[in-house]
């Protein structure tokens, strides 16, 4: 009975802790995008509408993640 509630307790867990770390990595990545686009705006390889659209990616990823 206690081996199966563990089981539960851990798989619960453990849900939590891969969704937390997928999400961080991908607001991780989409900050570094971001950033990448921003170089090359300055530099001139990369257009507006590229940089705004990382840019409303990042502010979705920060709502799931807040």
């Amino acid at each position: 009975m206690q081996i199966l509630y563990l089981q539960r307790i851990c798989r619960r867990y453990l849900q939590r802790s891969n969704y937390l770390s997928a999400s961080v990595l991908r607001a991780f990545c989409c900050r570094w995008q971001i950033l990448l686009c921003f170089f090359n705006f300055i530099v001139g390889k990369c257009g507006s509408s590229q940089l705004v659209f990382y840019l409303a990616q990042l502010r979705l990823f920060d709502k799931e993640l807040g």
